[in-house]
């Protein structure tokens, strides 16, 4: 397939997301088929406009444009011939240009998404020392740069290296110390009302009991916590904390509360369809589906002596085994 540029849309960046989707409404006319607090995208006709939170510092907001394209496959590796993608950030790609990430992280030394870039990097080659010290960093970072028109809350680069903290403590068999940075998220207040805020509140305590198949911990996460948050807006999130959940009773033969999750990731999964249109459908299907089948969904119990209890996943390079 030959590659052909289709459209080209406009990806801005708005102060309040929710102000700016107002205006484009009831004023110019447009309609939001995607809103949630820090992302929006709109359509009039045949135009369509991407609207992104801006960052802190306004230095970091250019314009953007993403660019629907037929032949995508073809296209990336011309550029990448050309030197121009930066997509080291996958298996098999992770010791190509290593002297450049080590120094991306002293390009900005208090820039806490700079920091913490390079342990994409780091944790595919399962270099977890460096993983750690590069989110210590980023959160302290992001700590200094309060979220929100005045200020009010923490940057969710925050919560974001804290996941990753989490992780590599785990890989580390440090549980202890991982345990200490889910506690410090869970009692930081006033985070930001964000996907990425409670996507991370969802994994960290899914994570921390699912890597140490502690499933009487599985059972006990509450979804849907802090009530802080609108989490009618964040079903993802919630149905990772529920996944933790179902997965937990299935392994301790509650498979009645497990089926019960299952029902519930559905109804998720039926309210992110509704929310999202066929283009963006593609970044979340097959993790709901996996979110689904693995904590109970139709036709995956068989009530057997193990709790009919299937499990697959890819062990990232380094990594012990203690996943689920």
């Amino acid at each position: 397939m030959s590659t052909a540029f289709i459209r080209a849309i406009p990806r801005l960046a708005a102060r309040d997301v929710n102000r700016a989707v107002e205006y484009y409404e009831t004023q110019l006319g447009f309609s939001a088929s995607l809103h949630l607090e820090d992302y929006a995208i709109l359509r009039r006709d045949a135009a369509e406009i991407h609207l992104g939170r801006a960052e802190v510092d306004p230095n970091a907001n250019p314009i953007k444009c993403r660019v629907d394209v037929r032949g995508i496959a073809e296209l990336y590796e011309r550029c990448r011939a050309l030197g121009i993608v930066h997509a080291n950030d996958a298996p098999g790609r992770e010791q190509e240009s290593l002297e450049i990430t080590r120094k991306y992280e002293v390009v900005a030394p208090g820039n806490p998404h700079a920091l913490h870039m390079p342990t994409h990097i780091y944790t595919r080659l399962g270099d977890w020392n460096a993983v750690v010290q590069g989110n210590l960093r980023s959160a302290e970072a992001a700590l200094k740069y309060p979220a929100g028109d005045h200020g009010e809350f923490v940057w969710d680069q925050f919560p974001h290296a804290i996941e990753y903290l989490v992780y590599a403590y785990l890989q580390k068999g440090a549980d202890d110390e991982a345990a200490k940075q889910l506690q410090r998220l869970r009692a930081t207040a006033r985070l930001e009302p964000t996907f990425i805020t409670a996507f991370h509140l969802a994994s960290t305590q899914a994570r921390f009991v699912l890597e140490r198949r502690d499933w009487n911990a599985a059972v006990l996460i509450v979804p849907r916590e802090p009530a802080t948050l609108d989490w009618d807006r964040f079903a993802w999130p919630e149905a990772i904390a529920l996944f933790a959940r179902g997965l937990g009773a299935a392994h301790l033969g509650k498979i009645d509360e497990a089926k019960a999750i299952g029902a519930r990731l559905g109804q998720l999964e039926a309210a992110t369809r509704k929310a999202l249109d066929r283009f963006e459908q593609g970044d979340i299907d097959g993790g709901l589906e996996i979110l689904i089948d693995g904590a109970g969904g139709p036709g995956t119990w068989k009530n057997r002596s193990d709790s009919g209890v299937s499990w697959r996943c890819e062990r990232s390079r380094g990594r012990r085994d203690r996943s689920p």
